[in-house]
């Protein structure tokens, strides 16, 4: 669906929750990001804001709340503590952001104040 639609229209319980951009339906619903890492050794790190998805001797996917930390910090602190071979930035999968607005609880537009 990423590479065909450039729109999307999200309906739960046959009332629309979201119809926009695609690109901006992640960056609205789930304010994250995934870091993919290879790394020399096994990872180092500490940030309450990271959530480690997974981590095994020489490789890592973190998920970084970009609403409570920049992303350009949590890069830093990787690489001073970690010898990185190779880092991939992207955002998570669109099955995800669909799946955070159908658990949402007051299933309110997601443009719409609070």
């Amino acid at each position: 669906m990423e590479q065909v639609c450039r729109r999307a229209i999200v309906i739960n319980q046959g009332r629309i929750v979201w119809d926009g951009a695609v690109d901006e339906l992640k960056r609205s619903v789930l304010a994250t990001k995934i870091l993919d890492l290879k790394l020399a050794g096994p990872l180092a790190l500490d940030l309450p804001e990271v959530t480690i998805r997974h981590a095994d001797r020489h490789t890592a996917k973190l998920e970084v709340d970009t609403a409570r930390t920049r992303i350009e910090a949590v890069v830093r602190a990787i690489l001073e503590r970690n010898t990185v071979l190779e880092i991939t930035i992207t955002d998570p999968p669109l099955e995800e952001v669909i799946a955070s607005l159908y658990e949402s609880t007051d299933n309110r537009h997601v443009g719409d104040p609070p």
